[in-house]
């Protein structure tokens, strides 16, 4: 069955309504899908902080979601390397520590957060103009999260998807 409002009918024994109205503020999202196999003398988590680093550099305030804890703290001194205004976001800061970072970010001291998925959901960072997914996030649900995030202002978006070379990320591609 794919009509969602029918199974719910049929599931719950009671009438739904459909809801497919998306009320939120958002502007025209682009999507960049990265194939890292075209440079293969630069890793693919040196290219998603080439990436980053390059949308930064261009004034674009940027979200880099990270595979692990690790990767968001050496993608931020790689892109930090080459342009200032970039900061490691992950768990395992204090709470202070985050909401500093957040504070920064929100208020344009920051240009750019490496970031772990902790920064998926539930924390209100402004409107970021770009996101930059290092690895596929796993879960279509998770993608929309890390897109999501860039452009909630109204403004055009960019979201830069880097699939790696392994089999599974090009299977979901």
């Amino acid at each position: 069955m794919t009509d969602p409002v029918e199974y719910a009918n049929i599931l719950v024994g009671k009438q739904f309504e459909l809801v497919d109205d998306d009320g939120s503020a958002h502007g025209k999202k682009t999507y960049v899908l990265w194939d890292t196999g075209a440079n293969p003398s630069r890793s693919e988590h040196q290219q998603a902080a080439d990436l980053f680093a390059n949308c930064v550099a261009s004034g674009i305030q940027t979200l880099c979601f990270n595979v692990s804890r690790k990767m968001a703290e050496l993608t931020a001194l790689w892109a930090g390397e080459k342009v200032p205004g970039i900061a490691p976001y992950r768990a395992g800061y204090l709470p202070e520590e985050r909401r500093a970072l957040e504070k920064d970010l929100k208020e344009g001291r920051l240009r750019g957060i490496a970031s772990t998925n902790a920064l998926e959901l539930g924390v209100d960072i402004g409107g970021l103009d770009a996101v930059v997914i290092s690895g596929w996030p796993g879960m279509v649900a998770s993608f929309r999260q890390q897109s999501g995030r860039a452009g909630r202002s109204g403004q055009d978006a960019l979201v830069i998807q880097i699939f790696f070379n392994g089999p599974l990320e090009s299977f979901s591609a």
